[in-house]
């Protein structure tokens, strides 16, 4: 059923004729005498028109459709998912998935640290790591913008995380309708905001309705504009999602990524994303661990598991991270690896010694992306993150104790809200003390409809200015130094 904010958008097919509309006895001809005209004599082109096929545009099913996705891994597994379905079903596709908030752990490190063997002589490039805008580099089968052009339809895939990442989305949009190309739009931003201006007349789907993709593609490929924007419920619970049985097109057909529960349980005041994916909700143990062997079954050989909060899973359905983790550990066959995605401190404060247990395995990569944010606990209050830098410093060092060459990527936002200089150098000295491998850093952005975005801003140029003087500091140390002879 759709959400509540959708009521006001969209007419069930039930109320478009009201009560008010002509019944059918009123509907008889108006005009007691009907004088019928001479039907003239089809000519040759008239007969040609009438035998001609219907154009290729409007029949579903055969179309190029070309399928642009930003955001995180959740993301770009729900674009996996559309566009399985839709070559399924017979369309054409062509795929471009574009990461802006993952942090990225390259070719080296993931053999040099993520299976635990001696590092490179040589140091990494720290700038590998560092992203102070959305990384805007293309990839995917057969993606690009020379496929965009011959495609009858575009499925732009959203994220709303940073404002460049909408603008990109808002500048294809504008593309797309100056090339006359037919368009639906998914992903967080249209959840989020599905009153934006720039949105109207177009076709929307909801981060929760993937599944229903062919149906909204075919509507808007026949003129029609189609929303779905609601929730996915059974017994009133909220559920994780579309279904996990799904077909997908891989960007990497290896690697499967499987997102394990959707939405979080957290009310961070700089965050869209929760306006879209909403609060928790996971998939059952048993469903995620059929989808791992269908993925096994179809030659991956590595399983990622990703959601807004992966510490988080399990706990609206009586269960836990760990819990799933060792199913799956169960079932992953030689060769092949699991790698877990981003977890909060708060809840894998909870689960250190079996997570520890877990992330020694040898099919399971020695790595955990745990995001501090900040290093500042007045800072950390004001984005309401739930957690204190003692706690975050307490799950890494326990960690690298007993997790022998662990890889922990984190996050850090430069600028929050009354971040004052003395909050930015503990956050330096805290990037200087453990010399993170891999930091994702990122410039403040106030998204709209955000506590944070009321908040008292620090200026842009003080915010540039911190992101260039924390790069600047992760580009000075090699963090596999202590491996090197």
């Amino acid at each position: 059923m759709p959400s509540a904010s959708c009521d006001s958008l969209l007419d069930d097919i039930e109320d478009i004729v009201s009560e008010e509309d002509s019944k059918p006895q009123d509907r008889l001809f108006a005009r007691k005498h009907v004088v019928p005209k001479v039907r003239r004599r089809n000519t040759q082109k008239d007969l040609q028109e009438e035998n001609s096929p219907p154009s290729d545009s409007t029949i579903p099913g055969i179309q190029k459709i070309w399928i642009r996705t930003w955001g995180c891994s959740h993301n770009n597994s729900d674009g996996e998912y559309m566009a399985g379905q839709l070559a399924a079903y017979g369309y054409k596709i062509t795929v471009r998935l574009v990461s802006c908030t993952d942090p990225v752990v390259p070719v080296q490190a993931s053999q040099a640290a993520l299976t635990r063997d001696p590092a490179p002589s040589l140091p990494l490039s720290p700038s590998t790591f560092v992203s102070e805008e959305p990384s805007m580099v293309g990839e995917g089968a057969a993606g690009g913008e020379e496929n965009a052009s011959d495609a009858d339809l575009w499925l732009l895939n959203s994220c709303t995380v940073k404002n460049p990442a909408e603008d990109h989305f808002r500048n294809s949009i504008k593309k797309a309708q100056e090339e006359n190309k037919k368009l639906v739009l998914a992903g967080c931003v249209p959840q989020a905001q599905p009153r934006q201006d720039y949105l109207k007349g177009l076709s929307v789907l909801g981060v929760q309705q993937i599944d229903r993709v062919v149906e909204v593609v075919e509507e808007t490929i026949k003129g029609h504009s189609v929303r779905l924007l609601g929730q996915k419920k059974d017994n009133g619970k909220r559920l994780g999602g579309a279904r996990l049985d799904l077909p997908k097109i891989r960007k990497n057909p290896l690697i499967e990524i499987i997102s394990i529960n959707t939405g979080c349980l957290n009310a961070c005041t700089y965050c869209k994303t929760k306006h879209a994916r909403g609060n928790l909700a996971s998939y059952p143990i048993d469903q995620l661990v059929d989808r791992a062997k269908q993925s096994f079954q179809e030659g991956v050989c590595e399983i990622w598991l990703t959601s807004e909060d992966t510490g988080a899973y399990g706990r609206d359905i009586g269960t836990d991270l760990p819990a799933l983790l060792w199913k799956l550990v169960e079932v992953i066959p030689e060769g092949a690896m699991l790698r877990l995605g981003m977890t909060n401190p708060p809840y894998i404060l909870e689960h250190l010694e079996e997570m520890a247990k877990i992330l020694n395995h040898p099919r399971v990569y020695a790595f955990l992306h745990i995001p501090v944010q900040s290093a500042s606990d007045s800072v950390l209050m004001e984005m309401k993150r739930e957690y204190c830098v003692a706690d975050f410093k307490r799950v890494v060092d326990f960690l690298k104790e007993k997790v022998p060459g662990i890889t922990i990527a984190t996050d850090i936002i430069c600028g929050f809200p009354g971040e004052t200089d003395h909050d930015f150098q503990e956050t330096v000295k805290l990037v200087e003390e453990y010399k993170f491998p891999s930091l994702f850093i990122n410039q403040f952005y106030p998204r709209p409809g955000t506590p944070a975005a009321k908040m008292e801003q620090v200026p842009a140029q003080v915010k540039k200015q911190r992101t260039k003087d924390l790069s600047r500091i992760f580009h000075s140390y090699n963090p596999y130094d202590h491996k090197n002879s």
